[in-house]
């Protein structure tokens, strides 16, 4: 009787969950579930959105890099700007003279030191024009700062998952929409 109890308790519910999946797909329609690879894109999905930052401070570089020279060194104002929106320099106690660094937002933080540290090495090895790396990572940057502003919980997150990989870290970067104010 414990037997016959047993096997009815476990065949019981692999009956029913047979049972919905043949209800859902009772048509007969082959279901369609394709690959992420496979997915075809017909235009840029754009996942998030945020206001574009106010950049007056910041000025464009008219001269192209020179060979040999490091790609962000024209976008050091905005390096600078990132730097100093994202980190905090806060005292450790009442008169002790050391300060922390505390970071704002720390996967954007990090994603962003990645994304630049790929650039440089693209760059070095030759593998990378050094115009396509510094307009890259304006763009990153400049997302970067945008997102300080904004509600981005769901970004960090997509960030913090592929923080391993700095071309899916570039690919996240690039499914964000700067909207203009």
């Amino acid at each position: 009787m414990k037997r016959l109890l047993l096997v009815v308790l476990l065949l019981l519910p692999l009956q029913v969950l047979l049972g919905q999946d043949f209800a859902a797909n009772m048509n007969g329609t082959k279901l369609k579930t394709k690959h992420p690879v496979n997915k075809e894109t017909t235009a840029r999905e754009y996942k998030w959105e945020f206001y574009s930052p106010d950049l007056d401070s910041y000025t464009k570089p008219t001269t192209s890099v020179a060979d040999g020279s490091r790609f962000d060194t024209s976008l050091s104002p905005l390096v600078d700007m990132f730097n100093k929106n994202y980190t905090d320099q806060e005292p450790i106690a009442p008169g002790n003279p050391a300060t922390r660094i505390v970071i704002r937002k720390p996967a954007i933080y990090n994603a962003v030191r990645k994304i630049n540290k790929y650039y440089s090495k693209q760059v070095a090895r030759g593998e990378m024009n050094s115009a396509k790396a510094q307009k890259g990572f304006e763009r990153v940057l400049t997302i970067a700062i945008a997102a300080l502003s904004e509600r981005s919980q769901s970004f960090e997150d997509a960030l913090q998952q592929n923080r391993k990989n700095p071309e899916s870290l570039i690919a996240q970067f690039n499914r964000v929409k700067l909207k203009d104010m």
